[in-house]
């Protein structure tokens, strides 16, 4: 493992910012496991590249990383258990739980995004500033450019990729994209694949050589991994869960919820508290 690590905790901050760097790290070959960790800080990592794909379950729920680059979410209290990890480069940033609110606000959400100029141009800065990040102003421009690169991580996004998709078309990548923003909705997939050019048979047919698991069971991960992430938040209610999740009926989410964890979402929570 190639690891530089800087603590940017105790670096003094000379403008308000809503959004202070606890850490950072710039992974250039890390081949790391998590063995039933529970994190306690905010991450938002960026894998840049990686050697084949990855599966990690996050409270209990597997995800199946593929096609890089992609930027990934997690918070605290979160479970995290490799199942099949790969050597990775990855730009990360870890925040305390205290901006947990805050962090939300800016709305970063898991996605596979686009290697665009303004990217690269931040995460240049990003490598050249990190081995001096205790020099006067440089964690203040650290956390601005940390946002920076989340909110460009997130438009890019949207836009179609020109490099070659692993295990995939540029389609199926394009309609997973789209799955991880709006997996809380009700949305008529053969609507949707329409916009992209493809029937329902073609789809599945292509999904298939993508991934390991099938549509449903994918939009179900995100949802279950969105109801656990709000749920180790007592301040939410189970029926303002299920509706978060894109559940209307409380009851349904909640057989949902037991079927995939083995307990009902209250169970789950005051697991969670206890610990």
């Amino acid at each position: 493992m190639i690891r530089k690590s800087y603590d940017l905790s105790h670096c003094q901050r000379f403008h308000d910012f809503p959004l202070n760097i606890f850490t950072a790290a710039r992974r250039y070959s890390n081949s790391f496991q998590h063995k039933e960790n529970k994190l306690l800080l905010i991450h938002l990592c960026f894998v840049l590249s990686e050697e084949e794909d990855e599966v990690l379950e996050l409270d209990g729920v597997k995800r199946y990383d593929s096609n890089p680059p992609f930027m990934r979410v997690t918070y605290p209290g979160t479970i995290a258990h490799h199942l099949h990890s790969s050597v990775r480069n990855e730009l990360f940033f870890t925040y305390e739980s205290s901006y947990l609110e805050t962090f939300r606000k800016f709305g970063f959400s898991d996605c596979n995004f686009k290697m665009t100029d303004c990217f690269k141009g931040l995460l240049e800065k990003v490598e050249k500033l990190l081995p001096v990040c205790h020099s006067p102003g440089v964690a203040d421009r650290l956390d601005r450019l940390a946002v920076m690169l989340g909110m460009e991580a997130m438009l890019s996004a949207l836009e179609p990729s020109e490099a070659p998709v692993r295990n995939g078309s540029e389609r199926i990548a394009q309609v997973e994209k789209y799955f991880q923003f709006h997996f809380a909705e009700n949305f008529d997939l053969e609507e949707l694949l329409a916009k992209f050019g493809m029937s329902l048979r073609t789809f599945y047919r292509e999904w298939k050589a993508a991934f390991p698991i099938s549509p449903a069971q994918y939009l179900l991960n995100l949802r279950m991994q969105k109801a656990c992430r709000l749920l180790r938040e007592p301040d939410h209610r189970i029926y303002e869960v299920a509706n978060a999740c894109g559940y209307c009926n409380e009851l349904y989410f909640c057989r949902v919820f037991v079927k995939a964890h083995g307990m009902t979402p209250l169970a789950y929570r005051r697991a969670c508290l206890k610990k």
